[in-house]
């Protein structure tokens, strides 16, 4: 992106703080795009992990337990 004010010492400058701007956006944009990107992936991760420990314990698993551990032997 390059604008050029009247072919003068200034336009480098100018065109030099310009395009520091310009990247300086499109880093944000890359930070805030990989940022978005991994808190999914740590959700779909915690997501799966979820679902695997309702896997882990069967219905009635603790009402058994319970019981198991107040019988008299």
């Amino acid at each position: 992106m390059n604008i050029d004010i009247k072919k003068n010492k200034n336009s480098l400058l100018v065109n030099i703080i310009i395009t520091m701007i310009v990247e300086e956006k499109l880093i944000k944009y890359l930070y805030n795009s990989l940022l978005i990107i991994y808190l999914i992936e740590e959700e779909v991760k915690g997501y799966h992990k979820k679902q695997r420990q309702k896997k882990g314990t069967r219905p009635g698993a603790k009402r058994m337990a319970k019981k198991a551990s107040n019988s008299k032997w």
